[in-house]
C-alpha cells in the first residue's frame, strides 16, 4: 500500500536531539514528523549526564523540574590514579548557572521524559518501525522522500520544504547526502558498561568516581533507580578471559578497591569508541545534528548534551524562517556556529581521553595533567557546556559603541531582578527578547524602539522594559512588558550601570545584538536583516 502526504518538516530519529527538535519546532507552531526505524523506544541508557547548559535549555522548554524531581545532582568528577595519594577533581558546583552540578539522569529516561511532554502539551507522537528509504532533492531544494514501515509493509511517498537528520552515527540522511563524516577511531578502544546494585562501594553518591591504572579504567557512579553505573575500558583484559560480564568486571574492580561486590547487572553492553566530525552540517534544506554530525570519546559526558544543543540552536531559526518571520540568511548560522562546537568538544574529550584512558602510560604523566594551569576551569566550562561562545561569528557593524560585559555571540548568564524575577523567567518565551535597559528618563526612548522594531516584525521579538522603577509603557500598539531590576542587577552584569542599553536576546540564550539605547539604526538594521515581516517573504 502506497499513500502520499506533503509540507510538514521531516525529522528523522526520536532520540533525544530529534525530539528537542521537535519541540522547537511544535513550541512556534510549526508542523512537523519525527520518525524512526526502531521498533520503539529503548529501554536502556547509555548516556546518564545533563550538564547545566542542557538544564538551562530544559527549563527555557519549561521541562526542568521533570528532571531534578529524580536527577541526582552530582558535584563532578573525582580522579583516583592508582598508587597516587593525590585525588585531583572536576568540581562543578561553581560554575555561573542556576545548575552548578551535573545532574545524573539515565539516558532512556530522558527520552521518555521528552516523548511524555511531546505528546502531551503538542500531540506529537514519534513514529516507530518507519525507516527512511529514499532522498529525491527538486529544483526548488525542496525533498521527495520514501519512507518504509516495516511492520505493517506500507511505503509512503512525503514532500517536504526541509530534513532533519538526528538519525545518529550511521545517518541514512548524511550518506544519502553524500556529507564527508571524517575522523577515526581510537586504536582499539573498546568501553563495556552495566548497570548494576553494587554493596559496599564507598564512593559518595554526589560524584562520578573515576579510577585509572597503567591498563584500565573505570567510572563508577550512583543512578537514580539506585544501580551504580560501572563502565570499564582496558586493555583487552576481560575479553580475553572466559569470565561471564560480572566476574569480568569484578575482578577489574578488586583491582582498584576492595570489600565491593557486584550483583548480576540488569543490563550490559560493550561498544567501539569513533571519532568523527561532519565536514558540512547542512546541504541545502537538508540539516545535521548530533551524532549524526559529530561523536567523540564519552570522555565528561559531553555527546547527547551537544546534541540536543544542535538542535536547540537550530529548531528556533528553522521554526523562523519556515514560518516566514525569519530569513533565510539566519540558517547559514547553524553550521558555521556548531561545527567549531563539534571540533572543540572533540579537542576537549581527547585531553580528558588522555588523562583517564591512555592505557599503556603511566599514572606520573596523567596526574601531571591535572595540574596544569586552568585545567580545572578550563574543563568544568566546556564539559558544562558555559564556554561555548558563537562571539567569532559576529561582524558588529562599524562605528558601534564598544560596550564592556557578555558581547553578541556570547552566553546571557542570569541575574536575580527582583523577589518575583529571574533574568531567565523574562526570557522563558519561544520568541526572541528585546531588552531595554534604562532609568526613567530612557522610556521613551525604549518606546520609540519597541514600536520601529514591532513595526517590522512584531511575531519574532518580544519587548521588554528592564527598569528599576515601575514604569507605564505605551508603544501605540506594540505590548511592551514592564520588569523592575530593583538592585540594578543587570546593569551591574553588564558592566554598563546608567548607560541605557538594549539587547536581542536569542531564544536558546546567546546575545543576539548589543547596542546603547541611543543606537538604535544598528538595531534596526540587524533585526531587518534577519527578521523579515510576514508580507516581505512567503511562509511555507
Amino acid at each position: 500500500m502506497s499513500t502520499s502526504t506533503t509540507n510538514p518538516i521531516l525529522i528523522v530519529g526520536a532520540g533525544p536531539t530529534g525530539m528537542i527538535m521537535a519541540i522547537e519546532l511544535a513550541r512556534r507552531g510549526v508542523p512537523c514528523r519525527l520518525i524512526d526505524k526502531k521498533e520503539g523506544p529503548t529501554d536502556t541508557s547509555r548516556s546518564f549526564t545533563l550538564h547545566a547548559k542542557t538544564m538551562e535549555m530544559f527549563e527555557h522548554m519549561g521541562i526542568a523540574h521533570r528532571f531534578l524531581s529524580s536527577g541526582i545532582k552530582s558535584k563532578g568528577f573525582s580522579f583516583n590514579f592508582k598508587g597516587k595519594d593525590e585525588r585531583p577533581s572536576l568540581d562543578f558546583t561553581g560554575i555561573d548557572s542556576p545548575f552548578p552540578y551535573i545532574l545524573v539522569f539515565n539516558q532512556n529516561d530522558t527520552e521518555r521524559e521528552l516523548r511524555e511532554h511531546l505528546e502531551t502539551t503538542y500531540g506529537i507522537v514519534p513514529q516507530w518501525h518507519t525507516a527512511l528509504n529514499k532522498i529525491s532533492v527538486s529544483d526548488d531544494g525542496s525533498f521527495n522522500l520514501v519512507l518504509y514501515n516495516d511492520l505493517t509493509g506500507n511505503k509512503e511517498t512525503l514532500d517536504t520544504p526541509w530534513l532533519v537528520g538526528c538519525d545518529g552515527i550511521h545517518s541514512f540522511v548524511r550518506k544519502s547526502l553524500r556529507l564527508d563524516f571524517e575522523g577515526e577511531n581510537y586504536d582499539g578502544m573498546v568501553m563495556q558498561m552495566m548497570d548494576v546494585a553494587h554493596d559496599n562501594f564507598q564512593g559518595s553518591d554526589d560524584w562520578v568516581h573515576y579510577y585509572m591504572s597503567k591498563e584500565n579504567f573505570l567510572l563508577i557512579t550512583r543512578l537514580p533507580n539506585g544501580n551504580h553505573r560501572v563502565l570499564i575500558s582496558e586493555m583487552g583484559e576481560t575479553d580475553a578471559s572466559d569470565l561471564a560480564p560480572r566476574e569480568a568486571f569484578q575482578k577489574l574492580i578488586d583491582g582498584h578497591m576492595e570489600g565491593t561486590q557486584l550483583a548480576e547487572p540488569s543490563w550490559a553492553t560493550k561498544w567501539t569508541i569513533w571519532k568523527r566530525l561532519a565536514k558540512q552540517y547542512r546541504a541545502g534544506n537538508a540539516f545535521l545534528c548530533g551524532d549524526a554530525a559529530h561523536v567523540h570519546s564519552p570522555s565528561g559526558g559531553q555527546g547527547m548534551n551537544i546534541g540536543m544543543q544542535d538542535a536547540y540552536n537550530l529548531g528556533w531559526k528553522l521554526a523562523l524562517v519556515a514560518k516566514g518571520t525569519g530569513s533565510p540568511e539566519l540558517l547559514d548560522s547553524y553550521h558555521v556556529e556548531r561545527r567549531p562546537v563539534g571540533d572543540q568538544a572533540i579537542l576537549g574529550t581527547d585531553a580528558m581521553h588522555d588523562i583517564i584512558m591512555a592505557h599503556g602510560h603511566g599514572m606520573e604523566d596523567r596526574l601531571a595533567l591535572t595540574q596544569e594551569p586552568n585545567w580545572h576551569d578550563d574543563a568544568v566550562s566546556r564539559i558544562s557546556g558555559m564556554s561555548y561562545t558563537y562571539q567569532d561569528t559576529y561582524d558588529l557593524p562599524a562605528g558601534l559603541t564598544s560596550l564592556p560585559g557578555p558581547q553578541p555571540g556570547e552566553r546571557l548568564p542570569d541575574v536575580k531582578l527582583s523577589d518575583a524575577h529571574r533574568l531567565f523567567d523574562v526570557l522563558r518565551h519561544p520568541q526572541l527578547t528585546l531588552l531595554m535597559i534604562g532609568d526613567k528618563d530612557a522610556t521613551n526612548e525604549a518606546i520609540d524602539v519597541a514600536r520601529q522594531v514591532a513595526a517590522h516584525n512584531v511575531e519574532a521579538i518580544k519587548p521588554v522594559l528592564v527598569t528599576s522603577q515601575h514604569q507605564e509603557a505605551d508603544a501605540g500598539g506594540a505590548i511592551i512588558e514592564s520588569v523592575l531590576d530593583t538592585n540594578h542587577s543587570l546593569e551591574a552584569m553588564l558592566a554598563t550601570r546608567g548607560q541605557p542599553q538594549t539587547l536581542l536576546v536569542r531564544p536558546d540564550g546567546y546575545i543576539a545584538f548589543r547596542c546603547l539605547l541611543t543606537e538604535q539604526s544598528y538595531l534596526l538594521d540587524y533585526v531587518q536583516r534577519y527578521f523579515t515581516t510576514l508580507s516581505a517573504t512567503k511562509a511555507i
